[in-house]
């Protein structure tokens, strides 16, 4: 006698987390990459010791990820409202540790 076996009804766990990852485009299943560059602030003049920093002070510039320095503002509202505690030249990056928080 030979036994009829029944169609399965599920199908097995595998396939169906397969299907789930393949249909959501398996979202999070990879880093995105990191930017090779991030935004940091320049003085766009010479500024001495006890200035309070203004939008017009400042200018947003783009360099490369492995130049960035520790400590280094990304956004404006980390600089702007401070004052410099020491003399900060034209051109230059505008550090955290040069600012009163």
């Amino acid at each position: 006698m030979t036994r009829i076996v029944p169609p399965m009804r599920y199908p097995p766990l595998a396939l169906v987390l397969l299907m789930c990852s393949l249909l959501s485009g398996c979202s999070g299943c990879y880093a995105a990459p990191q930017p090779n560059v991030v935004s940091v602030m320049i003085d766009v003049r010479d500024l001495p010791p006890g200035v309070t920093i203004q939008e017009a002070d400042i200018q947003v510039v783009e360099i490369p990820r492995s130049d960035l320095p520790l400590g280094t503002p990304r956004r404006r509202s980390e600089v702007l409202g401070n004052k410099s505690l020491v003399p900060i030249t034209k051109g230059m990056l505008i550090p955290l540790s040069d600012l009163t928080l």
